[in-house]
């Protein structure tokens, strides 16, 4: 019986060995291949043009690029930049949309940032003669689409109690694994900070 204790105990352990350990960098890598997913699908009001992630000692980027329909005249680009701290995160939940689902990480306070930028792809129309012989004066005056500008807001900066990630929603299984990368990087982080706490 002790021997059959000690055979199952020793699998175990060889079971526990051989999953991988990922560094911070090896697991934000991770999370950045989940994220690509995303990157060409919609969700109600905007698509996700790129999404980008970077950690420096525990200090998480998340950069995202959306945009809405290019074919309406107020075609607009929104950038954002949320910036937080992996120890402050609480709590994880999914909220649907569209093609993609959001990854909401609830944070300790307002310890988050958010800079946010938008490039407003503006209409510019000229006023093109049209021969006409129908009108007593030759013609008239159209007006054509001339080209777009873009215009950019100034930046605002705001702290937030939550970040929002978009995933690809079609992969079920999305959720689960993003969340167990940021749990990962919160154990790492944790034991960087206190090495020998429980």
């Amino acid at each position: 019986m002790r021997n059959l204790l000690f055979i199952l105990l020793l699998a175990f352990s060889n079971t526990l060995a051989a999953q991988p350990v990922l560094t911070k960098q090896e697991t934000v890598n991770y999370i950045q291949k989940k994220l690509n997913e995303g990157v060409g699908h919609k969700s109600s009001y905007n698509k996700l043009m790129d999404a980008d992630v970077r950690i420096n000692d525990c200090s998480f980027t998340y950069n995202e690029v959306v945009n809405n329909d290019k074919t309406k005249p107020n075609y607009r680009e929104d950038y954002n930049t949320y910036t937080f701290n992996i120890l402050h995160i609480k709590s994880f939940v999914s909220v649907e949309d569209g093609d993609l689902s959001y990854l909401r990480i609830n944070l300790t306070g307002k310890t988050g940032l958010i800079k946010s930028y938008t490039k407003q792809y503006n209409p510019k129309f000229k006023n093109q003669w049209v021969n006409d012989s129908r009108y007593d004066n030759g013609g008239y005056y159209d007006t054509k689409l001339d080209r777009y500008d873009f215009e950019s807001t100034s930046t605002i900066t705001r702290s937030t109690d939550f970040i929002l990630i978009r995933y690809l929603k079609s992969d079920a299984t999305n959720f689960n694994k993003l969340k167990k990368a940021f749990e990962h990087l919160h154990d790492l982080c944790k034991a960087e900070d206190d090495p020998f706490g429980e």
